[in-house]
């Protein structure tokens, strides 16, 4: 079920590549944060 906003959305092609440009800038961010989380910079425990 889409909501009215988001049909509105969807309907501009013009829009489509900015909501498509903000999606992958948002996925990205969150790949850096979880390999952050798991390498742990500085950190001297080792594991």
């Amino acid at each position: 079920m889409i909501l009215p906003i988001q049909a509105k959305v969807l309907d501009a092609p013009a829009r489509n590549a900015r909501l498509a440009m903000y999606t992958g800038i948002f996925n990205v961010l969150w790949v850096i944060v979880t390999v952050l989380m798991i390498v742990r910079p500085g950190s001297t425990t080792g594991a």
